[in-house]
């Protein structure tokens, strides 16, 4: 089964593979085919909807609705099937298994608002962030773009004998992609800071640094940040590329970090889920996604239960970048509850 929502539409399907039903004669064969024309429905009956919230169970302090996710997908409902062949079995035989539910993958413009709610959404672009980097003003003021791998989650299976309904899965070890970073290089004869760091920690100083990466409501005060702790430069570019067109000379410096910090207004709740998760806090929650129709009210409703967090993509910044700044989070639910 796929389960999938997106604001102008809905699909829902469900896959069986074929079925093979042989009739006596041609006339028999026409009458299951006009059978199926019947049950089709009329444009008039189907199913319209304008867009979805998503509701996150947020600890123990309640619950926070986010209408401003812009797609989910997945969060398919799954039985396994294993192999029960003996040996007097001709053909192979199966078996159906535990259930279980596929990753659930949200995508949507970060708001400012602390709780996720409101229209205020941050900008890509030119004064739209900050960087902070300890003992790198220069590199860190003159910051041109900044790509980051995404922060994951190992799976860890927790089925026990007991468990004979739905397989049960919990967070492992998190793992973080590295910082790319670009800065525009200055036309005086000073010696790079982030070669500098970078020849320091080649030399064994182990200079380890943090990093705040730091997005700008449209009034310039200070919104989400992402903080990273305990980084080391692993790749330094001296020059970004040369190419025929003039351009701003740039350099490049990629940043390994071991753990990163989601803080600040804006979706505060899933920030806490995360950080929560990857410092092995109690991790469970519920994620409630509500269809909303044409005029306004609550359709179907879908909870994914004892949910947890499996893999965060962080947004894109550039100098030169327009729209939203968009994040991503993917989340693997125990179990799906719907009416």
């Amino acid at each position: 089964m796929k389960f999938s929502i997106r604001k102008s539409a809905v699909i829902f399907s469900v896959a069986i593979g074929f079925v093979l039903i042989l009739y006596g004669s041609v006339t028999g064969w026409s009458v299951a085919r006009a059978g199926f024309a019947e049950a089709a429905l009329p444009p008039d009956e189907l199913l319209f909807f304008r867009g979805f919230t998503v509701e996150l169970q947020a600890g123990f302090a309640g619950s926070v609705v986010d209408p401003n996710w812009e797609s989910l997908e997945g969060g398919a409902l799954g039985i396994e099937f294993g192999d029960s062949s003996v040996g007097s079995d001709q053909f192979h035989t199966t078996t159906p298994g535990h259930k279980y539910v596929s990753e659930v993958t949200l995508s949507g413009p970060l708001p400012t608002g602390g709780s996720g709610v409101g229209t205020a959404l941050h900008d890509n672009g030119a004064g739209k962030f900050r960087l902070e980097i300890d003992d790198l003003p220069t590199f860190s003021a003159n910051v041109d773009s900044i790509e980051i791998g995404p922060l994951t989650i190992d799976l860890r299976d927790l089925t026990t004998g007991a468990d004979f309904d739905y397989r049960v899965y919990g967070p492992g070890d998190s793992h973080l992609g590295a910082l790319v970073i670009s800065s525009r290089r200055g036309s005086g004869s000073s010696v790079s800071e982030a070669y500098q760091w970078w020849l320091a920690t080649s030399q064994g100083q182990q200079p380890l640094k943090s990093v705040s990466i730091i997005a700008l409501t449209r009034d310039g005060t200070d919104g989400r940040r992402w903080n990273f702790f305990d980084c080391v430069p692993v790749l330094f570019h001296p020059f970004g590329r040369f190419s025929p067109d003039p351009s701003v000379a740039t350099e490049v410096l990629n940043i390994g970090c071991n753990r990163v910090e989601l803080a600040g207004p804006g979706r505060q709740a899933m920030a806490a889920w995360i950080n929560g998760t990857t410092e092995g806090l109690p991790w469970e929650r519920n994620v409630t996604v509500t269809e909303i129709s044409n005029d306004g009210t609550a359709l179907a409703t879908y909870t994914y239960v004892d949910a947890f967090p499996v893999r965060y993509v962080f947004p894109s910044f550039s100098s030169s970048g327009t729209g939203f700044l968009y994040e991503e989070l993917t989340f693997k639910p125990i179990r799906l509850d719907f009416n």
